[in-house]
């Protein structure tokens, strides 16, 4: 099958890094068969893979690295593996949303949680190709486990400024930014960078 960003297949170097997994839902284990893709016909192919319900998930970029990697998922049941011949199936490709402030995103954020003015946040973020509008919500902890969103707004411009006026202080919140295509379809996400794997962005208030 192909990866597709924005219902077009992606366009990816054979060379360039893909961290595949293959989470069978039954054994509730993951499985890394090998993967290549063809730098002709830009197709992705899998060997090895036991018939199974899968939820799949990977990364397409050089390494972990913001800006230009694409986070690609899709889910197969195991009737699929019946049918004879190649099993094909496309899967849907996000870019990582690379945030230019109040932090860069580009690099390790591993416990490097800001403080921000309640009464003046501001936050920028480089536009997303084919991107049509975005979806900015703010999560406020509310215990170890669970967040609860506060702020919702969606827009069309890739910066943002706003007020939490008369929230809580030192409590965490977090960032969570989607852009959306014009068919309202998820064609990116924010995320940062610690020690090799991606996380929700977080920050403070004062």
């Amino acid at each position: 099958g192909k990866i597709l960003y924005s219902g077009q297949p992606l366009s990816v170097d054979s060379e360039i890094q893909r961290l595949i997994s293959f989470y069978d839902k039954d054994q509730k284990k993951y499985l890394y068969p090998f993967a290549y893709i063809d730098p002709i016909t830009n197709e992705y192919f899998y060997e090895n893979v036991p018939p199974g319900n899968y939820l799949i998930s990977g990364i397409i970029g050089e390494g972990h690295a913001i800006p230009g990697s694409f986070l690609f998922s899709g889910e197969i049941g195991k009737d699929a593996f019946a049918l004879p011949g190649i099993l094909r199936f496309d899967l849907t490709a996000k870019l990582y949303i690379h945030l230019l402030s109040p932090q860069d995103n580009s690099r390790d954020l591993c416990g490097d949680r800001p403080t921000l003015d309640m009464n003046s946040l501001s936050f920028e973020w480089e536009k997303v190709p084919m991107a049509d509008y975005y979806v900015v919500t703010i999560y406020e902890q509310k215990d170890p486990n669970t967040y609860s969103p506060v702020y919702e707004v969606n827009v069309k411009d890739s910066k943002l400024q706003f007020s939490l006026e008369g929230k809580t202080g030192g409590v965490k919140y977090m960032l969570y930014i989607i852009a959306n295509n014009s068919k309202n379809e998820s064609i990116g996400v924010l995320a940062h960078h610690c020690k090799g794997s991606w996380g929700s962005y977080y920050f403070t208030l004062k």
